[in-house]
Order: C-alpha cells, then structure tokens, then sequence
C-alpha cells in the first residue's frame, strides 16, 4: 500500500510539473503575441519581428528608450510569471529519475526568465546576462529532455533544443552571417526562443499524460 501511495504522489507531481511547463510556454507565446499587437506609439516607430527583439516589448533600452503600456507590463509579468512555473516544476521533477540535467536547466532557464521581467532593457546589463540565462539553459533543457522522452518527442525535443541553441549561437557569435541579414536580430531572437516555447508545451503536455516508470 505505501509503495503504491508513493507511486500516486509521483504521478501527482510529475503531472503538475508538466503542467507547470505547459502554461508556461502558453503564457510566454501568448503575451509576447499580445504584447506586440498592443506596441502601438507613433514615437516608437513600426514594430517588426525583423528588426525589433522581444524583450523591447518590456522597455527598450536608454537613451531614448521607450516604455509603452500595456505591452510592458504584460510581457514583464508573464516573464516572471512563466519563470516561476519553471523553478516549481523543476522543484516538483527534483526526485525523479534520470531528469536531474532537465532540472537544473529548467531551473536556470527559470531564473533567466525572472530576471529579464524583473530587469527590461533599461537595466542592460542585468537584463543580458538573465536573457542569456533564459536562451542558453532553455535550449539546453530541450535537448536533455530528449534522453527521458519516448516516441517521437525524443526527437522533436532534440530537434528543438538544436535550432535555439544554433540560433543563439548565431545571434552572439554570426551578426555579419547571410542568415542573420536576412532575419534580421528580431528574427534571429525569435529562432532562439520559439522552439523552447513550443517544446515546454510539448514536454510538459508529454509529462501530464505520461506515468512515471
């Protein structure tokens, strides 16, 4: 009875972790698409997912920066609101087997997230290392989630984790790239960010139907 006891509580937490994971990368997708429909001001010029990165959503940076409302306050507070389901759902995955290299990345990508909420790009330098935190850590939990997923998210969560990382990669390192003038860093960015997005909905939808071993 106790072992069965324990295997409902792991279950329990294992589905509430990948909830956790699920409306995380929904609130992430939604806000930023929420947000730049409302980035609306004709001081702040026309908003291209080209030329624009995602994080001028909670305020560019100084000089001359803008902070626009509501898009700010929206894309800081679901940064720090999916950044929290991350750290609770690395937390709840703590104990389970073989995911302690998807817990530290998810716990890292977690306060990566908080801390571009908490810091917007008029605090530059906070802000870019905890955006780098976010990208790094998030394409690395991706690709460690490969190793404990069956079927074909095995696969689809490696895929995903390679083109943030390969993206990432370009953004920092490929600015005079082909690629990188044709997306443009706006473009670029959202390569390093929307397959983590789209794999924290896929893991965690993986984690809520799936029943620990």
């Amino acid at each position: 009875m106790m072992v069965l006891e324990r295997l409902a509580r792991s279950a329990d937490v294992r589905a509430v972790s990948g909830g956790a994971l699920l409306v995380a990368g929904v609130v992430t997708l939604m806000a930023i698409i929420t947000s730049e429909a409302l980035y609306q001001d004709p001081r702040a010029g026309a908003y291209t997912t080209h030329q624009n990165e995602i994080s001028d959503l909670g305020g560019a940076p100084d000089p001359g920066g803008l902070v626009l409302q509501p898009s700010a306050t929206i894309f800081n507070l679901a940064m720090v609101g999916s950044g929290g389901l991350l750290i609770g759902a690395a937390y709840g995955l703590r104990r389970t087997a073989g995911m302690r290299p998807v817990v530290v990345a998810l716990l890292l990508q977690g306060v990566g997230d908080v801390g571009v909420g908490v810091f917007p790009e008029d605090h530059l330098v906070l802000h870019r290392a905890a955006a780098l935190f976010a990208l790094l850590f998030g394409g690395v939990a991706a690709m460690c989630s490969a190793r404990v997923s069956a079927g074909p998210l095995k696969y689809i969560s490696a895929l995903m984790g390679t083109a943030a990382l390969a993206s990432l990669a370009v953004l920092i390192f490929a600015k005079s790239s082909t690629i990188y003038v044709e997306l443009g860093a706006g473009g670029i960015e959202r390569w390093a960010v929307y397959p983590v997005t789209l794999w924290q909905a896929a893991f965690g939808g993986y984690l809520l139907g799936s029943r620990p071993d």
